[in-house]
């Protein structure tokens, strides 16, 4: 599994001799104590083993309102993002008030380097032209799609993988279909925008008409902004293979493209223990209950098998009440008796939690840089059974070390789990080929090393 940067770099283990005096100022999409997702949990990990490395690390994030605090010993920063934003400060220019306290942040903390781990309408060009402003040499990693996709999941009319190219009218009619347009009608809708632009100036329409209206111009828009802040970045960090070959297609330069895989936040041998006996078959899915984690495929392919010899643990935040899709989701999960739906685990349980099963189930409907708990799995010494989709394809090896689902319908899921459970040998095959996964110290190292470079140039 490739684990080190891009040819010609650095090398991985190098930490700078200044570390000492370096301070790196980390900006993600939210912060602790809020609900945080998985590049959240990353920036934490790395700042921890950055930490040991000698780096002073500080977090500035948006928020609804400005606030200093400590969170495990890191300094946490929150700048007041605007409550109200434009359609061109969402989509194109980012929001003014939450740059004007970044560089609050940046003139208090003064540092060395500024690491950008979000892309986002509060974390904007804006952000990026005060750290310029400074003289201070700016990172960015891609960890979602939601960075350069505007529906969110690089996944096109929700069926098919996208490549990642920035396209203004497609992307345009792949936003309007996520937005609930048919397909047939947002590709004309997309192409007529070009014209239709004027006409959202006038007064008395809504937020969703004035889009339609300027959805290509917008996307457009988007486009330039997005490609300015990879421009303005001394070095842009891809963590899997196909957020790589995005970054390349849109431009951005092969020497200032540095790929760093994911680390397991917690170093952690491969749990060595017998598989628990089978049948039933013992799956598990963590997550949360939304679409785009694909539960509701391992729902619809458990009803295509009512005979399988399955049980089903889902270890998942339960929906709030007025969450309706969720809802719906939760009850059509405890329609099945083979399904059980148990509490979310912490983070410190999930790999000892893990080597109870047989195998972990990641449907993701969307690309994924990692998932965390595709790691958290192969530590756990477990077989994944996962979309061939994104960064799951690039850690789960087909018929090696898990199994690869082609195709995100019931009845391909049913396919593969029917296999699985009934071929006894194959399972413990699978378990026989894992392997530990890299830890976010190794991650850290690589990250030193590129410190290092951006400073010497």
């Amino acid at each position: 599994m490739p684990d080190a940067m891009a040819a010609g770099s650095l090398p991985s283990r190098l930490v700078l001799t200044c570390a000492s005096d370096m301070k790196v100022l980390h900006i993600p999409f939210t912060y602790y104590p809020d609900p945080c997702g998985g590049t959240e949990v990353y920036v934490a990990a790395l700042c921890r083993f950055l930490g040991e490395a000698g780096f002073e690390n500080v977090i500035a994030a948006p928020a609804d309102k400005a606030a200093s605090y400590e969170h495990e010993s890191i300094c946490v920063h929150r700048f007041a993002t605007h409550p109200r934003l434009t359609q061109d400060m969402m989509f194109v220019h980012g929001d003014p008030m939450a740059a004007d306290g970044f560089a609050r942040v940046l003139d208090q903390e003064k540092p060395g380097l500024v690491h950008f781990h979000a892309h986002s309408p509060a974390v904007s060009g804006l952000c990026l032209r005060e750290a310029r402003k400074r003289g201070i040499p700016a990172l960015s990693t891609y960890h979602t799609p939601t960075v350069s996709c505007q529906r969110g999941t690089l996944m096109r009319w929700d069926t098919s993988p996208c490549d990642g190219g920035l396209r203004p009218t497609l992307c345009a009619a792949c936003f309007l279909n996520g937005h609930g347009m048919p397909k047939t009608l947002a590709g004309p809708a997309a192409l007529a925008s070009h014209l239709t632009q004027p006409l959202a100036r006038l007064p008395g329409l809504t937020n969703a008409v004035r889009a339609v209206l300027r959805a290509a111009p917008l996307m457009a828009g988007r486009r330039k902004a997005t490609l300015e802040w990879w421009a303005g970045m001394a070095r842009v960090i891809a963590l899997c293979e196909w957020t790589e070959r995005l970054l390349l297609l849109n431009g951005v330069p092969k020497e200032r493209i540095r790929k760093v895989r994911h680390g397991l936040p917690s170093p952690a041998d491969c749990i060595v223990k017998e598989a628990p006996p089978a049948p039933p078959s013992k799956l598990v899915f963590l997550g949360r209950l939304d679409r785009v984690k694909g539960i509701d495929l391992i729902i619809d392919a458990l009803r295509l098998a009512p005979n399988l010899p399955v049980t089903l643990d889902l270890y998942t935040i339960k929906p709030s009440s007025d969450d309706k899709a969720t809802r719906s989701l939760l009850a059509q999960a405890q329609s099945d008796p083979r399904i059980i739906v148990r509490e979310a685990i912490p983070s410190s349980q999930v790999i000892t939690t893990l080597g109870n099963y047989h195998a972990l189930l990641v449907p993701s409907r969307w690309f994924e840089t990692g998932p965390l708990v595709v790691l958290e799995a192969l530590a756990a010494g477990i077989p994944v059974i996962g979309s061939d989709l994104g960064g799951i394809a690039e850690w789960i090896s087909h018929e090696h070390n898990g199994l690869l689902v082609p195709g995100l319908t019931p009845e391909a899921w049913r396919n593969t789990l029917c296999r699985a459970v009934s071929d006894p040998a194959l399972l413990p095959r699978l378990k026989a080929n894992i392997r530990p996964p890299r830890t976010m110290r190794e991650v850290a190292g690589d990250m030193s090393a590129i410190y290092a470079e951006v400073l010497a140039a």
